[in-house]
């Protein structure tokens, strides 16, 4: 079976140990691991902790050794966690007094899932929904351990969600690894831990979170887009040099001019004119990469942002001036990248303050 699988490296491990092995309420309890693959870090677990019950699940059968429980309290599982009522399956009628989780990262085509909290349908990163569907499967004196990219904190689509948490649960940052620790993925992570976990509070602050999405916003006198031109779906079919149907093409690699290319233009390109802001939506930003431009067409590949309006020389101005500001709205645990509604922020927290 073809799956993201991150082992927990020892470095990690051990510092999961240790928390646990310093917290006596852990012990005696039931202890999962909802995406276990062999169950060595449980192993490492209970050979330092002592609980009555020890539940693993891997949605691939083949991969749990079951030798390292022979003398354990053992149910297993090959359950899908990340379907709603296969993670159900796994309730215990007391809840689970520790729970592991170490998630995929991977969010192939940047795909959002969806969990049902109480009344209401979160959409969520992957991780977070492993995070979500643990929560409803926690007793109230549980504690769930973490190990999760360090942007989970930053992101747009978990905020809410996130903000929610903070304020119905205890979390605490245990440690934080850089790139490298994992084998499988250059990813930087955290492991944090989550515990007093109050959930009437958490439906009910996700409740308001949700509701507090849908107030109205003050529109800008700018427009902030990207190209929907993939970069890699171009197949060789850049060209040097103008010729019929050919519109000068802009990516990442060329914002500045010095290097000119053109493709030929088609109905579905998004076709952008006149004086504009162009900036990276992807990689590392540099002052170089803030531009202004003004050209009668070009098309932009998706890594681009185009920032269109009146005013755009005083806003690019004091982009510059705020350069500091803007390159923190860049983020990631792989590809550094910021996003449209991150530069909508920005322009807008500018207009409130008649900095424009």
């Amino acid at each position: 079976m073809k799956i993201d699988r991150h082992l927990t490296p020892d470095t990690i491990a051990n510092y999961i140990v240790n928390d646990i092995s310093q917290n006596d309420d852990l012990r005696g309890g039931i202890a999962a691991d909802f995406s276990c693959a062999s169950g060595r870090l449980m192993r490492k677990i209970i050979d330092h902790v002592e609980f009555t019950k020890i539940v693993l699940n891997d949605i691939d059968g083949e991969v749990i050794d079951y030798d390292l429980f022979l003398q354990e309290n053992l149910e297993a599982y090959n359950l899908d966690f990340e379907n709603d009522l296969s993670a159900q399956e796994l309730h215990q009628t007391e809840g689970y007094n520790l729970i592991i989780i170490n998630p995929p990262y991977s969010i192939r085509g940047n795909k959002r899932y969806t969990t049902q909290i109480g009344d209401l349908i979160i959409k969520s990163s992957r991780v977070l929904k492993h995070i979500l569907q643990s929560l409803s499967l926690i007793s109230r004196e549980g504690v769930i351990y973490c190990i999760v990219p360090t942007n989970i904190f930053s992101s747009e689509t978990d905020q809410r969600s996130i903000r929610a948490l903070s304020a119905a649960a205890t979390i605490d940052k245990i440690e934080k690894f850089g790139r490298g620790h994992f084998t499988s993925a250059s990813v930087e992570t955290v492991l944090i831990r989550i515990k007093n976990y109050d959930e009437s509070a958490f439906f009910k602050l996700l409740g308001e979170e949700v509701s507090a999405n849908f107030e109205k916003k003050i529109p800008s006198k700018f427009t902030v887009e990207r190209g929907n031109v993939s970069i890699h779906k171009l197949d060789g079919s850049l060209h040097e040099y103008e010729g019929k149907n050919r519109v000068r093409f802009i990516h990442t690699t060329n914002m500045t001019g010095k290097k000119l290319h053109y493709i030929k233009q088609n109905i579905v390109h998004r076709v952008f004119s006149g004086k504009c802001i162009l900036m990276p939506r992807v990689g590392t930003l540099s002052i170089e990469k803030l531009v202004l431009v003004e050209y009668d067409r070009f098309i932009v590949s998706d890594c681009i942002i185009v920032i269109t309006g009146n005013e755009v020389d005083s806003l690019l101005k004091m982009m510059r001036e705020d350069y500091e500001r803007v390159k923190s709205l860049f983020s990631g645990h792989c590809a550094k990248y910021t996003t449209l509604t991150r530069i909508n922020n920005l322009i807008l927290e500018y207009e409130n303050l008649n900095k424009i």
